[in-house]
């Protein structure tokens, strides 16, 4: 009861967390622990703005995406 899951079925791949409606993370790194640090192989990127049209706009297409999903309950 802590959580919601919907499933999309258009195309996607983001990596992305938007914390307290006010910073945008976005990258190629996985949300995972095993994706951080050295040794890993790969070279991941994230970038973070705190840009208020990019929040918006962001916020606009989660809530479409979200709309469209498909919860499995």
């Amino acid at each position: 009861d802590q959580i919601e899951i919907r499933f999309y079925e258009g195309d996607m791949h983001p990596k992305v967390a938007l914390i307290d409606d006010k910073i945008l993370i976005v990258g190629s790194q996985n949300f995972h622990y095993s994706a951080f640090g050295s040794g890993g192989g790969l070279n991941e990127f994230s970038f973070a703005v705190e840009d208020e049209q990019a929040v918006d706009d962001f916020s606009r297409i989660f809530e479409f995406m979200w709309d469209q999903g498909v919860s499995p309950h």
